[in-house]
């Protein structure tokens, strides 16, 4: 899953050494944060730590210098459930809100940030999730099979049918054109004597 933070400055002084801490990331024992990803401002950094050749977002942390007022940055880091975490069938979880802490003119304040959804959020198996959203194909394909099957068979049936009827029709009426065509010859025969 991909998360977005947007920081905004709203005061009326500028706001340094922001720092801001999601809980939910804290000790990796649910999400493992993969890649963190810079969406704004240079001075926002990720706080980094090296574990052999990977480089992972320590604790959801992510600090900026400087934000002045009216100033905003946004943010996004995207992290992995680890599936231990939850039962086989899913689970839900409740987020935290962020702890944003800044220094304004010397003191340092804390705040909290607001969630873009309610309650706790669902987390289904990989299983539930490859068939709600994984490729339908073949059960199209099958679909189609067991479709075309119900359709053909009863189709050619009917065809043969009516193909051996309307050749029985043809012979019948051409028996008729030749009863026709004997009488024609007799009543003119009959006329002629």
């Amino acid at each position: 899953m991909t998360v977005h933070y947007q920081i905004f400055n709203v005061g009326d002084g500028p706001a340094a050494k922001i720092l801001v801490e999601d809980p939910d990331f804290v000790d990796h024992a649910k999400f493992f944060v993969l890649k963190p990803n810079s969406t704004a401002r240079e001075d926002s950094k990720p706080m980094e730590e090296v574990e052999g050749n990977n480089t992972i977002l320590s604790s959801g942390k992510f600090s900026v210098n400087s934000l002045f007022p009216g100033q905003n940055v946004s943010y996004s880091l995207t992290a992995v459930a680890f599936a231990s975490s939850f039962p086989p069938e899913g689970g839900y979880h409740q987020f935290q809100p962020a702890q944003i802490s800044y220094t304004k003119g010397g003191t340092v304040q804390v705040g909290w940030s607001s969630l873009s959804h309610e309650g706790a959020v669902e987390f289904i198996s990989k299983f539930e999730a490859e068939r709600l959203h994984g490729s339908k194909t073949m059960d199209h394909i099958l679909f189609v099979l067991l479709i075309a099957s119900a359709i053909l068979i009863p189709f050619t049936l009917w065809i043969r049918h009516v193909t051996k009827y309307d050749a029985l029709q043809d012979i019948l009426d051409h028996e008729k054109e030749n009863k026709k065509q004997l009488k024609r010859a007799e009543m003119l025969k009959k006329k002629f004597r």
